[in-house]
């Protein structure tokens, strides 16, 4: 008894993967996009890479330690010259030629430099700082990207999903229609080019649904991608829709309105002002702080002599740049012609925003009503097939008017789940141009 509880325990446990994976809400699926989408991850390491950037460019104000070698072998030693007077010559005696030094000579320092002022350096770490905060919008850009696929992606596959249950409810329907048909021309009540037509019909439902699977199969793989779920992992969505009207229009209000797309270009008009002034601190002087100590050695192998020698020192080093053939005045020139266009790109930006978030608002009163007209005509649709359907198996209209009503209804099916997702297009433009995709 214990060995079977034990066996039947563990099965369970087994089985646990087959049911534990539920169908993915878009909320659900949303999250796990902003977490595992690998677009998300690579701007992710893009910050990283930033903040790199930012200690490199603080790290200038440390110190810098350079140990510095050199051997030389000469095979002829320098000769200097000096005035013969300098060696008991007379005066007017001449010059004399002197050679100083050993053939081996050896220079071994050890030098060290801290920045005292250099202008260019703090400009830099604030345009390094401000290529950070790019780096954070471009971020939550590719966030708002991800999130705007994914709802489309998923609304449009709810939409199929429902097109596929509707059509097997018109299949169902026709089958039982076709039995009908059937046994009405076994009574000569019917002709057998009815049933064929019947079938014929189904025929063509049954191949529409093998259609809409291949679609449907497409949109989960795209999410699947977009979600980074591996192609052979089990996935699935609720398809369930719900159909009720929202009574507001969200995200209206300008004072909300927040595009990630302005934002960058403001931040690069901030970088390329930093740059420009980065450029001028360049006119003036920077000072560094020196130390050096070393030792220099000479020697003559051949008379087994090789003695090594102090040397050290401290000191400043003032460089003053004095002339560059005007090349900071063209760098400059071309900065301050990229922040005049950048300036023009943001006005075009915000003007666009403001066209966008009048379409989106007109698009979705549009659709609203599509959608409310959308049900009043299936409802009708509705109707109207029943009551034809009654009257077929009465006698009393014939199978095409049947088919036409039947197909009829098919159309206002499409058009209806059509209007409702350019609805949730719709709300999702709204939410796009107003820079709320992201809650």
């Amino acid at each position: 008894m214990f060995n079977r509880s034990l066996i039947s325990l563990i099965l369970t446990f087994l089985s646990l993967p087959l049911w534990a994976q539920s169908p993915y809400v878009l909320n659900e699926l949303l999250d796990k996009a902003l977490k595992e989408n690998l677009n998300i991850k690579i701007r992710y390491q893009g910050q990283d890479l930033f903040d790199e950037q930012v200690k490199e460019v603080k790290n200038n104000f440390l110190p810098t330690i350079d140990l510095n070698g050199t051997h030389q072998y000469y095979f002829d030693i320098p000769t200097q010259v000096a005035p013969a007077s300098a060696f008991g010559g007379g005066e007017g005696g001449g010059y004399l030629p002197l050679s100083f030094g050993l053939p081996h000579q050896t220079n071994l320092s050890l030098q060290l430099q801290q920045v005292l002022y250099n202008p260019q350096l703090p400009v830099g770490i604030k345009a390094a700082q401000t290529g950070r905060d790019i780096a954070e919008l471009q971020l939550h850009q590719t966030k708002e990207e991800v999130v705007y696929q994914v709802s489309s992606t998923y609304y449009n596959a709810q939409s199929v999903a429902e097109r596929m249950k509707l059509l097997e409810q018109n299949i169902q329907s026709l089958e039982r229609l076709i039995k009908i048909t059937d046994l009405l021309r076994q009574n000569d009540l019917a002709k057998s080019t009815d049933v064929e037509r019947l079938q014929l019909n189904q025929a063509s439902l049954s191949n529409q649904i093998a259609n809409l699977k291949v679609t449907y199969q497409q949109l989960l793989n795209h999410l699947r991608l977009l979600t980074n779920t591996p192609m052979t992992s089990p996935f699935a969505i609720d398809t369930h829709i719900d159909m009720e009207q929202e009574k507001n229009i969200p995200f209206i209000i300008a004072d909300s309105v927040q595009r990630t797309d302005v934002a960058l270009a403001q931040k690069q008009f901030e970088v390329q002002q930093l740059e420009e002034k980065q450029i001028q601190a360049g006119y003036l002087p920077s000072l560094y702080a020196v130390g050096v100590y070393g030792q220099s050695g000479f020697g003559e192998l051949d008379e087994d002599y090789y003695e090594f020698f102090p040397m050290s020192y401290v000191g400043l080093q003032l460089s003053v740049p004095i002339f560059d053939g005007l090349s900071k005045k063209s760098q400059r020139s071309q900065k301050r012609i990229q922040q005049s266009q950048t300036q023009n790109q943001i006005s075009l930006l915000e003007q666009q925003v403001q066209s966008e978030i009048s379409n989106a608002l007109a698009s979705m009163q549009t659709q609203r009503r599509a959608v409310e007209i959308q049900q009043r005509a299936l409802k009708l649709a509705e109707k109207v097939y029943q009551n034809m359907q009654l009257q077929y198996k009465e006698g009393i209209s014939g199978v095409s008017d049947l088919i036409d009503s039947e197909n009829e209804l098919r159309q206002v099916q499409s058009d209806y789940l059509n209007a409702w997702v350019q609805l949730k297009l719709a709300e999702l433009e709204i939410r796009h141009a107003t820079g709320n995709l992201i809650e």
